[in-house]
């Protein structure tokens, strides 16, 4: 195929007189090598009525690849197109923006699911930073006071007086003393509420769940409070964080989690076990009580009480072969 797309253009200058005269031309050899038929020279006349239609129709004239040209050839295409040799290829406008426009597509469909990925991880990684800094000021707690937080509030039977002491050990901006029993200036119930909370499926509207003692924010914006004070030598009392104030979502177990102080100077999540844990729930609101199933995405704001401790391992659950922040906060 080579040596005949190479004889193409050689003999084409033998026909319009492109080639010096008395130079051999290579095309005519092979042809004659292939056909064994006899090749006659043509008149001035004929090569010049066959430069005529060569220049009139120049659709006509191929381009030869690239692949096929050797050095010193000289070649003359038989037709043109807008992929000549002489020109670079180049798209066209309507390829250009048929390409953008499946760009487009594609990240119309998955950008929303990269964007909630995305957010649900900064929420992971919100909830293990505030686990970690409760332990550290419970810690502190105890080495300032000489006794656990669950030690001290249940000598003191308060909550406020131990939240307080607790505040200490984070740098705060403000704090509420709205609780369970709070009103507003005409007598009327507002809770322990300084903006509303939701369920994990957005359902119910929610109170916190720790309502005795009042809340403070840090410079974070993390919103903290207290639950009932413990029976003495019990775990206690529960501790409840919104890990991003008050930014969206404000939901149970997604942004606002329940944890609990141990005896022996800890923080652990609510449901977990340990030996000094009260007595466990039985769909009661029991203070302080545990029951590590209370983990739900639908129901109201009481079934997401324990998780906690999935949210932290990122467990689903009830499902082995999902996790928690990919399938369990979305329903999945």
């Amino acid at each position: 195929m080579t040596k005949l797309f190479t004889v193409i253009p050689n003999l084409f200058l033998d026909l319009i007189g492109g080639r010096p005269e008395g130079k051999k031309a290579r095309g005519q050899a092979v042809i004659c090598e292939q056909s064994s038929r006899k090749v006659f020279p043509l008149s001035r006349e004929r090569v010049s009525e066959g430069q005529e239609r060569v220049n009139r129709d120049s659709s006509l004239i191929p381009t030869l690849s690239p692949s096929l040209i050797r050095e010193g050839d000289n070649i003359v295409s038989l037709f043109t197109s807008h992929f000549s040799l002489k020109q670079k290829p180049a798209f066209t406008l309507a390829e250009v923006l048929i390409t953008l426009g499946i760009i487009g597509v594609v990240a119309a469909m998955t950008m929303p699911s990269l964007i909630a990925n995305y957010k649900y991880k900064v929420l992971e990684n919100q909830l293990k930073a505030a686990y970690s800094d409760l332990n550290q000021a419970a810690k502190l707690f105890q080495v300032h006071n000489g006794m656990s937080v669950s030690e001290y509030t249940a000598e003191n039977a308060s909550s406020i007086n131990a939240i307080n002491e607790f505040s200490k050990f984070f740098n705060t901006i403000k704090d509420s003393n709205l609780r369970y029993n709070s009103t507003d200036s005409d007598g009327n119930s507002v809770g322990a509420a300084p903006y509303k909370w939701h369920s994990m499926n957005g359902s119910t509207n929610e109170s916190s769940n720790c309502d005795v003692s009042g809340f403070f924010w840090d410079t974070q914006g993390r919103v903290i409070s207290f639950d009932d004070p413990p029976s003495y030598g019990q775990n206690g009392p529960k501790v409840c964080i919104d890990i991003n104030g008050e930014k969206g979502p404000n939901r149970y177990g997604v942004d606002y989690f329940i944890f609990i102080f141990t005896t022996d100077g800890y923080v652990i999540p609510y449901g977990q076990e340990h030996p000094n844990n009260p007595a466990i729930c039985s769909g009661q609101a029991i203070a302080n009580c545990i029951s590590s199933s209370k983990c739900s995405y639908s129901g109201a704001g009481n079934m997401q009480f324990t998780c906690s401790i999935y949210a932290l391992s990122n467990q689903h659950p009830t499902d082995s072969g999902k996790d928690y922040w990919h399938d369990f906060v979305r329903g999945n």
